[in-house]
């Protein structure tokens, strides 16, 4: 016997049990009896962290990873991830975590922490942020290599002042690496030691934009497009901060605006973007003239191209 199913569509992400952090006993995640139900989360769950528990979990356990489906993190709320140890996102398919709350990938003095994406995965919310804290050992990567993609974005459109708004969307920010292939519709900002961008391509939306701040880093070390701002804008800090596109590793063919304030965009490799480039200095009681001045590196036989806009060709797809 033949049987023909028509007009079959599968979902497009599986549906999840919510399980609520409790913290009744101490912060560890591991812990079954810090959980609704006496039992942690598995990938087929969503793990609720409420503002209202009596502590914040904490996952410091290089040993035994830490699952889930997907995570609520209420705002107010936190999640440490720490000590080597590592989280896991995601069931294989696509899903989508709130985080109006806070993500720590790490603690200073520390070791730090690891966010493996199993599957598409989509962190979405208001305020939330997502710290990054060591250059070296804090990693966002995929959990088997596949192709998954990780998208950042708000989970209030209508939010005053938004896109521009931190408040008003999703924050990574801080130092460390990000491996996974990236669609940022939020803020990436590298304003700790140094951030980079590796290994997969990313992308973003005009409601996307890479920061860099404090004095810091932000290495280009795989192929960027999209229509992201790039901006270097941290006027308390007179030497601003420095993207690098790596030599032989990075590459932008992007359509984004670009604003220096002081800071410096060094191009080991191709940068190309259809948007507008803005430059301006920044008063500095230690600078000649007593100001701080943009700066754009281009090395030997490499492009550097802004405000190309509608122009055709355009920028060239990257190597």
């Amino acid at each position: 016997m033949t049987i023909v199913l028509v007009g079959l569509t599968m979902p497009a992400s599986a549906q999840l049990t919510d399980k609520e952090w409790l913290g009744v006993e101490n912060r560890n995640w591991l812990n079954d009896n810090n959980w609704q139900g006496g039992s942690r989360p598995t990938a087929s769950n969503r793990a609720i962290i409420p503002a209202n528990a009596a502590r914040m979990p904490l996952i410091d356990n290089d040993t035994t990873d830490a699952v889930a489906g997907a995570i609520t993190i209420e705002a107010g709320a936190k999640i440490n991830v720490e000590e080597g140890a590592t989280l896991i996102l995601g069931d294989g398919n696509a899903q989508t975590t709130t985080l109006d709350g806070e993500l720590f990938l790490g603690r200073s003095g520390h070791e730090h922490g690891v966010l493996k994406i199993n599957g598409d995965h989509t962190i979405q919310g208001e305020g939330g942020v997502i710290h990054m804290i060591h250059y070296d050992s804090t990693k966002i990567i995929e959990n088997d290599g596949t192709g998954d993609e990780l998208t950042l974005q708000s989970s209030n459109t209508s939010c005053s002042g938004w896109p521009q708004d931190r408040d008003c969307t999703v924050v990574l920010r801080g130092g460390g690496e990000i491996h996974v292939a990236l669609d940022n519709r939020a803020y990436v900002v590298g304003d700790l030691d140094c951030l980079r961008l590796k290994d997969e391509p990313k992308t973003g939306s005009s409601a996307g934009f890479w920061v860099v701040e404090n004095d810091t880093e932000f290495h280009v070390m795989t192929t960027v497009t999209g229509a992201c701002a790039w901006q270097c804008i941290d006027t308390t800090a007179p030497l601003g901060g420095t993207f690098k596109i790596e030599y032989g590793e990075g590459c932008v063919a992007a359509t984004g605006p670009v604003t220096l304030y002081a800071g410096t965009l060094e191009c080991g490799a191709s940068f190309c973007t259809a948007g507008k480039l803005t430059l301006k200095s920044v008063a500095c009681d230690d600078c000649v003239d007593d100001k701080s001045e943009p700066r754009i590196i281009a090395h030997v036989s490499v492009s550097t191209t802004f405000g190309l806009g509608t122009a055709s060709p355009g920028c060239a797809s990257c190597p």
